[in-house]
């Protein structure tokens, strides 16, 4: 399969059959390595944010920019339906052969980041209000957590359009662009944050700052991008955007993605709050150990994009044989990494944890509760790679109900396991959410598959 750009008019009609596309392992891997290489630097940043201001030997810095960044996930990650659904709308773009729909889908996926961002700006000083009330934190771990929050809240509109960004050059396929914006942002953001917390001595301060100025670089990068792409286009592009079908069919997309990436942070969110209820040196050892299942995450992150991308193009061309081929090619390979690294954690276990943290007592009670983190990699990996071929697909509504099935079963787990075991007991609820999830997406995709392909493509 080679990633070619599609033609500029507006193609065949909804619902044809496009020529039959072979996917190969080769092929998933070539898409879902460079992803993946960028997508470590996301969680890198925020273990760079923890080890420097962990460095400084106060667990109530490290506790304050985990409740801050519970708030910012919250109210910034949350939208990041905005990158998974651009890449979704305009994967099936490309496979149907609509170029001019293609930037039009990203135009509109703009204007919707910005908005969104100018409001979550407006509203700051409430979301963060009602954020640390949730999380029920000290004082000392909320004064820390409101510096950092009220310094990164302003780069929303920005960061939000790199989301819309990355999405559309995602979707067509021009990964390197798109990885190139990440990686910058990310490593930006890990060498500003070390510069400005030790060197300049700004703390947490530096930290959110850091950050800013990375997202503002990387949005007018990004933005150079889709001036280029529009060049001789704007006119057709523009007539598009407006386009009354399309848009609603965005809102429904989207709305289903918001509250199904709200449920999930709500689900971190809990875990933090029911974290503090230990006391701080267990908050700061699940901070720390919750950054190792950022990590996995994220080196199953390219195999999400490549399910997505191909599911978005099989859909959009309506092939079911590729589509079939890319799931289980995608699922396989999310596996094997999930094992494998957790693999690697079992054996870099003390130099990871004493990087992170300066603190005795929390890297004693992070080696204590260890093994439970070593399990969010392999639990994790059907539930990352399922997310991206439900999203490609846009079987969102679905994605939504399973999340639902997910949380609830969270919940009983901890109501019921925590009085028991106490923070074992949380940790063993919080895997058994990343496994439904994962299961339960797998299940129900046999019976959508059938009412997405009627017919055989082949």
């Amino acid at each position: 399969m080679t990633i070619d750009q599609p033609r500029l008019d507006q193609g065949p009609s909804p619902g044809s059959q496009m020529p039959a596309t072979t996917v190969t392992h080769g092929q998933v891997l070539k898409i879902a390595l460079p992803i993946t290489l960028a997508s470590i630097s996301t969680p890198l940043v925020g273990i760079v944010d923890t080890a420097v201001v962990g460095q400084l030997g106060n667990e109530a810095l490290i506790g304050g920019i985990a409740a801050a960044n519970v708030i910012i996930n919250l109210v910034f990650f949350t939208f990041n339906f905005l990158r998974s659904s651009t890449t979704a709308m305009v994967s099936q773009a490309f496979g149907a052969g609509h170029g001019i729909e293609m930037l039009a889908h990203a135009l509109r996926a703009i204007c919707l980041a910005f908005a969104a961002g100018l409001i979550a700006v407006a509203l700051q000083w409430p979301i963060a209000y009602a954020g640390f009330s949730l999380l029920g934190v000290g004082e000392d771990v909320r004064a820390a957590g409101m510096v950092y929050f009220g310094i990164r809240v302003w780069s929303a509109p920005l960061l939000l359009v790199n989301y819309a960004l990355v999405g559309w050059l995602f979707g067509q396929g021009s990964f390197l662009p798109g990885l190139a914006l990440q990686a910058v942002l990310n490593l930006v953001n890990a060498i500003l944050s070390i510069a400005f917390v030790l060197h300049f001595d700004w703390g947490v301060a530096g930290a959110a700052l850091a950050t800013v100025a990375a997202e503002t670089a990387t949005a007018l990068a990004g933005g150079i991008l889709i001036a280029r792409a529009l060049h001789g286009k704007a006119r057709a592009v523009l007539s598009a955007v407006p386009d009354m079908r399309q848009l609603k069919r965005i809102l429904s997309i989207n709305a289903d993605i918001l509250l199904r990436s709200m449920i999930l942070f709500f689900s971190i969110a809990l875990f933090t709050r029911e974290s503090a209820a230990f006391g701080t040196a267990v908050l700061a050892a699940n901070v720390v150990l919750m950054n190792l299942f950022y990590f996995s995450g994220a080196m199953i992150q390219g195999l999400a994009v490549a399910a997505q991308h191909l599911a978005g193009r099989a859909v959009g061309g309506c092939d079911r044989v590729m589509f079939e081929t890319s799931v289980n090619l995608s699922v396989f390979w999310s596996v094997a990494t999930g094992f494998a690294v957790a693999a690697v954690y079992l054996l870099v276990q003390d130099p990871i944890i004493a990087l992170m943290t300066a603190s005795p007592d929390v890297r004693a009670l992070a080696h204590a509760y260890f093994h439970w983190a070593l399990l969010t990699a392999p639990l994790g990996s059907l539930a990352f790679v399922m997310d991206g071929v439900f999203i490609g697909a846009t079987w969102a509504r679905d994605i939504r109900n399973m999340m639902l099935v997910a949380s609830a079963c969270y919940l009983l787990l901890i109501f019921t396991l925590i009085p028991w075991l106490g923070n074992d007991g949380l940790w063993i609820a919080f895997l058994a959410f990343l496994a439904v999830r994962g299961f339960t997406l797998r299940w129900r995709m046999n019976r959508l598959m059938s009412r997405t392909f009627p017919l055989p493509s082949r």
